[in-house]
């Protein structure tokens, strides 16, 4: 039986080394780990007893001349077998074997289908242009068709799937139960749920916030009954967040009020949630990792003050106020700002570098967040993203003892890593050294120890080899007749 760490699973192996003084040849600890955990070696080959009671397996002999009570060890025997095909070989070193089963990490996809995902188009990567809810929609199908059985995915849109998308308070609403609950082999479930990539008749605002809080919600539900489980969250967005919950209900309260509405509702588009930062922080340090992807994000001080004529006069991706409907979306008039719909007096790049931070998994140094302005990058983001889930740092739980910390070995898909021998002093091979630091994780192979003795991060074709078959051997070990 192999012992196998999935994920962020805690290990459980001896933490003692030398057998014990018992009169029924098992090892130190009787057993270790999960219930269905069994210890693999034995003393002896399992069939002898200690010095006073008979010898090993193939000596014969009473209990109290035969055996090898006189001249070998007591606790051990003296084996006939070379080894059982681990580090532990065919000597009692007190290892015993545990198996922890696969856990998928639990990951829900966040995603924008505002009207600018609809409106606006990006480069497909095939010499054509599509709109960037298409570009996200086919990279959506690739996630989820590479990760379908590693991954246990849900997915929330927001605002929800039949929001209006007209100068609408509804185009806020948001489903406070997530399109596709966490599950396993979702993918189907999850490209049916959310708009088609020609889907007509959908927009809406970017209410982030509600979108964000619904999908930790149930990430925290599966948390108080999983808690061994990690929980992930990915936030695709194209713009900076809106629709304020306060400011949404006092529009609400307008109830057809011309006067009021024609106040009420720009200040729910044009104003910047401030909620969301410290929505996702909390989410954070309640144990989910945020990745965030922006979509044509663009970085603008609304402050700057660039006078303009026409459009022609802004830098990409904002317009010049007095021009057509962009009056109400700028600080001052004749100079450039954000289009219709996106909050002023903000610069969106700051805030979803900001939000990023407080998920806990930015992308440094460059923006922050990830960047899919185009179906490439989009792809490459969500790619670099599922190659961080899930996590090669695995915890030892318990750690090995103080005199087995020089003897560990890590085992992935056939090669080992650590202490290269195994317990009758047979080199392991191939076998590759413990690296020093994290510092030799960019470019070397195996792993580190990220706590002392008690966690270990493993790094390159280990890390590689870990995520893809799911499965490595760990085995805390003795020196050569220990």
């Amino acid at each position: 039986m192999k012992k196998v760490l999935v994920f962020t699973a805690t290990l459980g192996l001896l933490s003692a080394c030398g057998g014990s003084d018992n009169d029924t040849g098992s090892s130190g600890n009787d057993s270790i780990g999960s219930a269905s955990s069994t210890s693999a070696t034995s003393n002896g080959d399992g069939d002898g007893g200690d010095g006073d009671s008979g010898g090993d397996g193939d000596m014969t002999g009473d209990g109290d001349s035969g055996g090898d009570g006189d001249t070998g060890d007591g606790d051990t025997g003296e084996t006939d077998s070379s080894g059982d095909g681990d580090a532990c070989g065919g000597e009692n070193c007190g290892c015993v074997e545990v198996t922890i089963p696969a856990i998928p990490p639990n990951v829900m996809l966040i995603l924008d289908k505002s009207t600018s995902m609809f409106s606006n188009e990006v480069d497909d990567g095939m010499g054509g242009m599509v709109s960037r809810w298409e570009s996200l929609y086919n990279v959506v199908t690739n996630v989820t068709a590479a990760n379908d059985t590693t991954l246990n995915l849900g997915a929330q849109t927001f605002p929800r799937v039949d929001a209006p998308t007209g100068f609408d308070i509804g185009s806020c609403s948001v489903d406070t139960t997530p399109d596709v609950l966490v599950g396993t082999q979702n993918g189907a479930a999850i490209l049916a749920a959310i708009p088609g990539p020609n889907a007509t008749g959908q927009g809406g605002a970017t209410p982030a916030f509600a979108g964000l809080d619904s999908a930790y919600n149930h990430l925290e539900e599966l948390g108080m009954t999983e808690p061994d489980i990690p929980r992930y969250a990915i936030f695709i967005t194209d713009g900076a967040a809106n629709c304020d919950d306060g400011l949404v209900s006092t529009a609400e309260a307008c109830m057809g009020d011309f006067g009021c509405t024609q106040t009420a509702y720009p200040n729910a588009w044009e104003t910047f949630d401030e909620n969301v930062q410290a929505r996702v922080a909390q989410a954070f340090a309640d144990g989910i990792t945020t990745f965030v992807v922006g979509i044509g994000i663009v970085d603008f001080d609304p402050n700057s003050n660039i006078s303009c004529t026409s459009d022609a006069d802004c830098p990409e991706g904002t317009a010049c106020c007095g021009n057509d409907l962009n009056d109400t979306n700028c600080p001052i008039q004749n100079t450039c700002g954000l289009l219709n719909g996106n909050p002023k007096n903000v610069n969106p790049a700051d805030e979803l570098a900001a939000i990023a931070m407080a998920g806990g998994a930015p992308n440094l140094p460059v923006t922050g967040f990830y960047d899919g302005s185009n179906q490439a990058q989009l792809q490459s983001a969500l790619d670099e993203i599922g190659g961080l889930i899930p996590t090669c740092t695995l915890p030892l739980d318990p750690a090995p003892a103080g005199n087995q910390i020089p003897f560990v070995t890590i085992e992935v898909n056939g090669t080992y890593y650590g202490y290269c021998f195994d317990g009758v002093g047979e080199e392991l091979d191939p076998c590759f050294p413990i690296l020093d630091s994290a510092a030799d994780c960019d470019t070397g192979d195996g792993f580190y120890w990220s706590v002392e003795f008690s966690e270990i991060t493993l790094c390159g074709d280990a890390c590689d080899s870990f995520k893809t078959n799911g499965e490595l051997d760990a085995s805390y070990g003795c020196p050569v007749g220990g």
